[in-house]
């Protein structure tokens, strides 16, 4: 436990109601700081789900362990958190230590980009100018960039905003659900080369969902395969078995 930032067992998650339901189970999960993780699987597999429980989106049915080990030290027993209903501090923890790259983007419309980067980080009191300025430069997002709104933006430009979003308030985990979608070779290297190679030595740990061939190729990175089937006419099971 004294180098993974989340640890779950015996986890039971379920989206859906009625007779249209999507359930995952989780024997063991590990996630090792400062080591990239890539979620592989077909569509409808339960990646973004996946992304979603670590990122306490989702309260989960039930589970047995479930706890985030924070920068500053200390477990945090998430499934008491849950049990008890403990809404602010789930979000306290949501908002410090996760960081979230969703697939859609999410900036803000009205915002100037350079606001929507630092919004992270004013929220949880980590304001630091100099090091989204350094971002910003890792990203090629330049000056004249961070004074438009996201809608002004070409679409690899708008990824390279979430991204450097999600870096801004150095979480100590980066959820990315296919942060290369839609992108042009270079953006798609760029995004690539801060997940996997700048985050580490910022001490952020990337959990990234893709099907992108030019991540999932790379033979030295660790992968969690998701594999999901149908046990009724509208239900289907994902189950992840010791993904240590």
């Amino acid at each position: 436990m004294i180098d993974a930032v989340v640890a779950i067992a015996g986890l039971e998650m379920q989206r859906g109601v009625g007779d249209s339901r999507f359930r995952m189970f989780i024997d063991r999960l590990e996630i090792e700081g400062g080591q990239p993780v890539l979620l592989v699987g077909e569509n409808g597999s339960g990646k973004s789900s996946l992304l979603d429980v670590i990122g306490l989106v989702l309260r989960p049915k039930r589970m047995t362990q479930f706890v985030y080990h924070p920068r500053a030290g200390g477990d945090v027993d998430v499934a008491a958190l849950f049990q008890r209903e403990d809404d602010a501090a789930l979000t306290n923890l949501r908002c410090s230590e996760i960081g979230y790259m969703p697939q859609t983007g999410g900036l803000v419309p009205f915002l100037s980009v350079r606001d929507n980067i630092a919004l992270p980080s004013i929220l949880c009191g980590r304001r630091d100018p100099g090091f989204i300025d350094q971002l910003c430069g890792a990203l090629e997002i330049t000056p004249m960039h961070l004074a438009l709104r996201p809608q002004d933006l070409s679409i690899g430009q708008r990824q390279r905003v979430c991204l450097a979003r999600a870096f801004a308030h150095r979480p100590r985990l980066l959820l990315a659900d296919e942060p290369t979608a839609s992108l042009d070779v270079v953006s798609a290297a760029v995004v690539s080369e801060m997940l996997l190679e700048a985050a580490p030595k910022y001490g952020i740990t990337p959990v990234i969902a893709t099907h992108d061939p030019r991540l999932v190729d790379k033979a030295d990175l660790r992968r969690i395969t998701l594999h999901a089937k149908a046990v009724g006419p509208s239900e289907v099971e994902c189950h992840i078995a010791a993904a240590a």
